[in-house]
């Protein structure tokens, strides 16, 4: 029996790249580091940030792990890691309240 393979649209890369800018401008403003440095730096300062903008694209706008990796220039390993550490928090009663905020902050933000 084969597997049916789940079609994901292909997202256009104009709008991809205004996904992108708008996230990072969002987690900028409320972590008071630079969209460049969360996007590009890998420092322990900016991890977080940096796995909440690769949860909301890949969670809430249907990335796959690979566009994702790409546009953070780390591999798929590292997103697929970053995604379960941020799911383990958001299901942990005791330690949502550190990402949970944020998530629906940016989230709110993206809407508008």
């Amino acid at each position: 029996m084969k597997t049916k393979k789940r079609k994901r649209p292909v997202i256009s890369l104009e709008n991809r790249d205004d996904l992108v800018e708008k996230i990072l401008a969002t987690l900028a403003v409320h972590s008071g580091y630079s969209a460049e440095r969360i996007k590009n730096d890998g420092d322990h300062h900016t991890v977080g940030w940096r796995r909440i903008a690769m949860y909301i694209l890949s969670i809430h706008f249907d990335w796959t792990m690979r566009s994702v990796a790409e546009v953070f220039n780390q591999s798929t390993a590292s997103v697929y890691s970053s995604l379960k550490k941020v799911e383990s928090v958001l299901n942990s009663e005791d330690q949502q309240h550190l990402i949970r905020p944020f998530l629906d902050k940016v989230l709110k933000d993206l809407e508008l």
